[in-house]
């Protein structure tokens, strides 16, 4: 009897374990896709520095490929089907369905579109009717906010890794795991490179007001002073300063135009903060390097205005000369 009694328990648990199956199977049917994996390549996000700190505002926003054919199971109502999200990414804050990255102050809120609306991660729901299809079109979305005014980057060459490749978000039916996905999401590695924003203090001309005979002989001399402040999502950055002049005179100076027209009667070298004579041709010129975020770059340059290589003085009236100052960031 003891014998018995054993198989009668075994028993008892197979018919349990049988109650607990699947009620949602896939229609074998050939005209129906099979559970689908969508892809996302990698790509690089690119940040402007003072982009807004707004939640609702993407400051990118990528789509996969779309679902190719109809899914569908043979389902018993009430049966449960969600969608759920694989690390790296962590439960989300209420409200706003945001999951942190591995960049801090970059958020990513997560979407799945049926093709015509779309439901954000993570959730549940159940089964209405007998039939539960996966529409074609149907895609995954990304959008990525900024929530921190800077972002604290590292590495403006290559970007800085956002997301791991791998699989990120999956639709699941039945129970929540990823062995019931019907649709899973691939990414490639997703990263992020930030771009500084600068504004530029400068004056758009020297004025040398009246010159005369004499003080050209020993030379007029005027300040170029002008700055470049940036922000950054980096540690710091530098700043590269140079002169660029079409009109050049043999020897090397900015070339000036008198009122008669006459262009060797003057001629004006310019100086940099520790007093070299400036290349006019885009090269050398002045660096400034390791500045804070929106901590200015200042250039306090020199001009001066010179005799040319005509021993005839300058016709009375205006005179003039061109040259432009070239800024590069890094």
């Amino acid at each position: 009897m003891a014998k018995y009694g054993r198989f009668a328990a075994l028993g008892i648990l197979l018919l349990s374990s049988h109650s607990a199956m699947a009620v949602c199977s896939l229609d074998p049917d050939p005209k129906y896709a099979s559970p689908t994996i969508l892809q996302i390549p990698s790509y690089t996000i690119y940040v402007d520095a003072d982009a807004a700190v707004d939640e609702n505002i993407p400051v990118s926003d990528v789509t996969s490929d779309k679902q190719p054919n109809i899914i569908s199971y043979l389902c018993s109502i009430g049966e449960d089907y969600g969608k759920a999200v694989n690390p790296p990414l962590s439960p989300p804050m209420l409200g706003q369905r945001l999951f942190d990255t591995q960049v801090p102050g970059l958020r990513v809120r997560p979407k799945w579109s049926n093709g015509t609306g779309e439901g954000q991660f993570e959730s549940i729901s159940d089964v209405k009717t007998g039939r539960f299809d996966i529409p074609a079109s149907s895609f995954f979305r990304l959008q990525f906010v900024k929530t921190a005014p800077r972002l604290q980057l590292k590495d403006a060459t290559n970007g800085d890794l956002v997301l791991p490749a791998g699989i990120l978000l999956y639709n699941w039916i039945n129970s929540r795991s990823e062995m019931n996905y019907y649709q899973k999401l691939q990414i490639g590695e997703i990263r992020v490179i930030s771009t500084p924003v600068c504004k530029i203090t400068a004056p758009s001309e020297v004025d040398y007001n009246t010159v005369s005979p004499t003080n050209l002989k020993n030379g007029v001399a005027r300040p170029l002073n002008f700055s470049m402040s940036c922000a950054t999502d980096y540690d710091d950055y530098s700043v590269q300063a140079s002169l660029i002049a079409r009109q050049v005179t043999t020897d090397g100076f900015i070339q000036v135009t008198d009122q008669g027209g006459n262009t060797d009667r003057m001629k004006i070298r310019v100086e940099d903060n520790f007093g070299n004579k400036l290349p006019l041709d885009g090269t050398g010129g002045q660096r400034i390097e390791k500045l804070a975020s929106n901590v200015p770059a200042n250039f306090n340059w020199r001009t001066t205005l010179l005799p040319g290589a005509s021993a005839l003085p300058p016709e009375s009236g205006a005179f003039s000369a061109m040259a432009e100052i070239m800024l590069v960031v890094n």
